[in-house]
């Protein structure tokens, strides 16, 4: 959610002084109250201040008994991403229009770091870099959907959890942990552009090439705790992890309220069922 609209005096209507802050006993109950509510803009929310701040924030909600949700650590993790995002908008509202503009280009510098290949996150970028290498080097296949691509990013796509077995093949097996806010429908639709790699990367020869050992990779109930993209296609979100995210947390989220076709052309499902790892004869794909 953007709040440029607050001004740094409406924060600091809230903000309780430093006095306050140093003296509050922790032992002698919270921070503040539903009705004089005082979060900490200057601090995290890992705070002391801040953690006391949110139990009062879930406490308060979970009794209000508006929405149907009673999940007390999504409503806790809602709240400390929607400080958060106060806190960056209070600093926005505060610093002078080039002070934005040099945050504006630090944060194109983090993002460019961000989609870099570093530790664990290197096996999610490389998933994405095939997807979309096979988008860009197929455009009569999947041309049209590289834009798509694109705002998923990275954070988009699934991760792997080692079972630490072989499958007496030789061949490490991996489970996919499911995305929660994912529509179920958008990561079969993604799996087609492992296809479209394959595809790309063996015809027409069909056998491997020299490169990583490949993996198998199968889907599992086991779940992610990476926070959703912001800013996709309604459709690209499950409908019911959508309906019981609290009103701050879908407005943080700028959901696209246009629909996004999550489909192929024929010629290119053709191709796809061909390279799906059952009717083809290469095996076992990564």
């Amino acid at each position: 959610m953007k709040d440029f609209h607050l001004s740094y005096t409406d924060f600091m209507l809230v903000q309780p002084s430093d006095n306050t802050i140093r003296d509050w006993n922790p032992s002698l109950g919270r921070a503040c109250t539903a009705d004089d509510f005082r979060p900490d803009f200057y601090s995290s929310p890992k705070s002391s201040w801040n953690k006391s701040v949110t139990e009062v924030f879930v406490e308060s909600f979970l009794d209000a008994d508006t929405f149907s949700s009673h999940d007390v650590a999504a409503v806790r993790r809602a709240f400390g991403a929607r400080l958060k995002s106060l806190r960056r908008s209070m600093n926005v509202a505060r610093m002078s229009h080039s002070d934005y503009l040099d945050l504006q280009a630090k944060a194109r510098r983090d993002e460019r770091k961000r989609t870099m290949p570093m530790g664990s996150h290197a096996d999610n970028w490389q998933l994405f870099s095939r997807r979309i290498n096979a988008a860009i080097e197929l455009p009569e296949l999947a041309g049209e959907h590289v834009h798509i691509l694109q705002r998923l990013g990275v954070d988009g796509m699934s991760t792997d959890e080692s079972d630490h077995e072989l499958i007496g093949t030789g061949i490490p097996q991996f489970r996919i942990r499911k995305k929660g806010w994912r529509d179920e429908r958008l990561g079969v639709w993604l799996r087609k552009f492992d296809a479209l790699h394959r595809f790309r990367r063996f015809a027409p020869i069909r056998r491997a090439g020299p490169g990583a050992q490949p993996r198998i990779r199968l889907i599992s109930n086991v779940s992610s705790t990476r926070p959703p993209v912001p800013g996709l296609p309604f459709n690209a979100y499950n409908a019911n992890w959508l309906q019981h995210l609290p009103s701050w947390g879908a407005t943080d989220l700028e959901v696209d309220s246009r629909r996004y076709c999550f489909q192929f052309n024929p010629q290119a499902e053709h191709v796809v069922l061909e390279n799906s790892g059952r009717l083809d004869t290469i095996g076992h794909y990564p």
